[in-house]
């Protein structure tokens, strides 16, 4: 109990250093609790949402090894600076569980309300966000998929492509868009990214000598419709489809404020813009 109050303080204070954006009453959604995980780690807690849109399959399987209490125990066995925290099981050399095929295109439809970032992506044809993620896409395809911005949590693999069946990263340091469309993203982190942060380095660089005397455990992961009604974290959303978002990116493209009495140039780098969080007081 006292972990939780503790927690409650933490939170709170958190979200309002978060929370900056002119409050309306349809600039925020509220996360689906069956597509919410509550990840507990010894330097605090981490929500992260679920991508099913993107990747089904993924999301399927991870809420059931979630579920069954499969990364309680576990650690972050892998993290590197400015690159990934990867953790879980370890088990991508066994036949434990069942190979996931790779999960990274989606075609845009009349339905995917994006709100269109920039047409200048080194890596893309066009960056924007859709349901508070942000992917790349290509005009005449229409094709689309997730980007590799900080904070994304993905499947790790083996060299071959459908080798991931339950061990993920979360980025901790610049966006390494290199990995995008060969990797599978399936979520992001939403609240607790400094928790994540505070994770024990294994190596420095890769290639070094991994030191699993260090590794940082995963206290409990759960589905946050699983957590007990009193103890969930409820957490909204920035919606990332509405005119007050829009207005944003405009802003901080032209960076009007007197500070820049240098105006940069006119670009935007879509993993660039936060996408704002905050708490749900009340359950």
């Amino acid at each position: 109990m006292k972990y939780y109050l503790i927690l409650t303080l933490a939170l709170a204070l958190s979200f309002a250093a978060h929370s900056k954006a002119e409050d309306t009453p349809d600039q925020w959604r509220t996360l689906d609790l069956d597509k919410t995980i509550l990840l507990e780690l010894e330097t605090g807690p981490v929500i992260i949402e679920l991508n099913p849109q993107f990747a089904p399959k993924h999301v399927e399987q991870i809420s059931k090894l979630v579920t069954a209490g499969e990364y309680d125990g576990q650690s972050f066995y892998r993290v590197i600076d400015n690159f990934v925290a990867q953790g879980g099981m370890n088990v991508e050399t066994t036949t434990k569980l069942p190979l996931l095929k790779l999960e990274s295109d989606h075609q845009l439809t009349a339905s995917d309300h994006f709100s269109m970032v920039s047409n200048k992506d080194m890596f893309v044809e066009n960056t924007a966000f859709l349901n508070g993620f942000a992917i790349g896409f290509e005009t005449k395809s229409r094709m689309s998929w997730l980007l590799h911005c900080p904070g994304i949590v993905g499947l790790s693999r083996q060299n071959e492509p459908d080798t991931g069946s339950s061990d993920f990263y979360i980025t901790i340091g610049q966006a390494p868009r290199y990995l995008d469309r060969i990797m599978t993203v399936f979520g992001r982190v939403v609240f607790g990214m400094e928790h994540v942060q505070k994770l024990n380095r294994t190596e420095s660089i890769e290639g070094d000598t991994l030191d699993r005397s260090i590794h940082s455990k995963i206290i409990k992961m759960q589905m946050m419709s699983d957590v007990p009604k009193a103890k969930r974290i409820l957490i909204e959303v920035e919606r990332t489809d509405t005119e007050q978002f829009e207005k944003k990116l405009i802003a901080r493209m032209t960076r009007e404020h007197p500070f820049f009495y240098i105006k940069p140039p006119q670009v935007l780098d879509v993993c660039q813009v936060p996408v704002n969080s905050r708490l749900v007081t009340s359950h």
